[in-house]
């Protein structure tokens, strides 16, 4: 968060001898303010998260199928790339694991064709 940002950011600036008495502070709240970019890409993450709940009521999951045209299923397999990466947030990661994201669509087909396997064993 913003606040967390400013602080390590302050403590680094502090330690490497920065500038101390008037202005300091004014130096440090511009160097870790959050730029529009950011919060340009925080309201477009927002907006695929909410087409992919209307997904999710529609289609019952949220394996979005990815086609050529498809911003959502292009979002959709870039969260998987950034969580295996290290690099989605985690306040992302709890929201996408709350409305049932999978996160490797392999488990999931192995799942549902074990699942089929059962009950071809249970009927034969």
């Amino acid at each position: 968060s913003f606040g967390r940002l400013q602080f390590i950011v302050s403590k680094k600036y502090t330690i490497r001898g920065g500038a101390e008495g008037a202005g300091a502070g004014e130096r440090m709240s511009s160097i870790a303010r959050p730029t529009s970019a950011t919060s340009s890409n925080d309201k477009r993450w927002e907006e695929r998260f909410a087409e992919l709940e209307e997904y999710r009521h529609e289609h019952g999951h949220c394996d979005v199928p990815r086609t050529p045209r498809g911003r959502l299923g292009t979002w959709v397999t870039q969260q998987r790339r950034t969580c295996r990466t290290g690099t989605l947030r985690d306040d992302r990661r709890e929201r996408l694991d709350g409305i049932g994201f999978n996160w490797c669509l392999h488990t999931r087909d192995w799942d549902v064709r074990f699942g089929e396997l059962v009950q071809f064993k249970r009927e034969h």
